[in-house]
């Protein structure tokens, strides 16, 4: 009996885990798996996040040194100075006029009747010479008006605030040595082989009839084929063509086939700056006929995080200048700038700078020269 008891006790005081404390236990144990998991998923959300900003930042960078490549290699405009052309027709015409006098003096016999009559006929040749020379002039100065009047606008860059036309210079690629022709399904333009291209950047607002993006356009009749309507194309679009082309698509007014010609290059990019600094201010407007080169371009563009792109898209083609905080904030925004500067730009002269007489200074005068 006192064994019976011994034994009894001892089981007592090996005793296991009430239901209590085994409750107690998986919840601890439930607790402590959340927050592990929620950690995980943390640390993959911020991973995939910074990902996604590294990529972005990237992306943008590639497009603002492809911009600031073209800018930077714009052709420079160099004034034509006509100063010695003009020396040799003055000196001509100096020639020409002691010619007509010697002759003049040279023809009079040595009768008086004949003198008379000599230096009468020498004066109607002389008329006659100076009534030739003022029609001359009147036509040299027609013609002179006549070109001035369809004379090209000098190479440079033409800009305003959401847009920019650069005239580069830059040898072809082997595919651009054939000419292209243009595409009547699309309104684009053709193009020929040259060294000198007028290269422009703007933002097209989603719209079918723009530029269309030929990578895009599978996904978007995948899309089309699974019963999902198309959406039309927008985003940073890069047009490169002929100087000459473009040129004259401006001048018999086929502005809107220049519109329809280009690629999209990124659909990313919803909005596009440019600011040009003239050396004192920064201006929104550039006119290279009348301005010569900027200092520096300023280039902005923005451009949607991607988490915030699939949840709440935003449609390309509004300015920088209306972001504000709230909308950064609700359409995660990222705003990307760089600074480009054109060498030697200071020391050119600007188109107006040529002087009555054709010529002009020696391109020192900014720096006290």
């Amino acid at each position: 009996m006192m064994n019976f008891r011994k034994q009894s006790r001892s089981n007592e005081a090996r005793g296991g885990f009430t239901l209590l404390e085994l409750i107690l236990s998986l919840a601890l144990t439930a607790v402590i798996a959340g927050i592990i998991g929620s950690l995980i998923q943390l640390y993959l959300t911020n991973q995939e996040t910074g990902r996604d900003s590294v990529r972005q930042a990237q992306m943008a960078r590639a497009i603002l040194n492809m911009i600031a490549e073209d800018v930077r290699t714009t052709v420079r405009y160099q004034a034509f100075d006509t100063s010695g052309l003009q020396e040799l027709l003055s000196s001509d015409s100096g020639s020409g006029a002691s010619g007509v006098g010697g002759g003049s003096g040279g023809g009079a016999p040595s009768s008086g009747d004949s003198s008379n009559g000599g230096g009468a006929t020498g004066g109607a040749s002389t008329g006659g010479a100076a009534s030739g020379g003022a029609s001359s002039s009147a036509g040299a100065a027609s013609a002179s008006t006549e070109t001035t009047a369809t004379a090209p606008l000098p190479p440079g860059i033409y800009g305003s605030n959401t847009s920019i036309e650069i005239d580069v210079s830059r040898l072809p690629r082997p595919d651009e040595y054939y000419p292209k022709q243009g595409d009547t399904s699309t309104g684009a333009m053709g193009d020929m082989p040259s060294d000198v291209k007028t290269v422009a950047y703007y933002v097209q607002s989603p719209r079918s009839d723009g530029v269309q993006d030929s990578l895009g356009q599978l996904s978007q009749e995948a899309l089309v084929n699974s019963g999902v309507a198309a959406t039309p194309n927008g985003g940073l679009v890069r047009r490169s063509v002929d100087r000459a082309v473009t040129q004259y698509a401006y001048e018999i007014g086929q502005s809107s086939q220049l519109m329809r010609t280009g690629e999209l290059i990124a659909s990313e990019v919803l909005a596009i700056e440019f600011q040009y600094f003239d050396g004192a201010i920064w201006q929104t407007q550039w006119d290279g006929s009348t301005q010569g080169l900027p200092h520096v371009v300023k280039i902005t563009i923005a451009m949607q995080r991607d988490g915030k792109a699939k949840t709440n898209p935003l449609d390309p083609g509004f300015a920088i200048s209306s972001i504000s905080t709230a909308m950064t904030q609700e359409y995660g925004l990222e705003v990307y700038s760089t600074n480009t500067i054109i060498p030697g730009a200071q020391l050119l002269v600007a188109p107006q700078g040529t002087t009555a007489s054709g010529s002009a200074d020696s391109g020192m005068s900014s720096v006290g020269l």
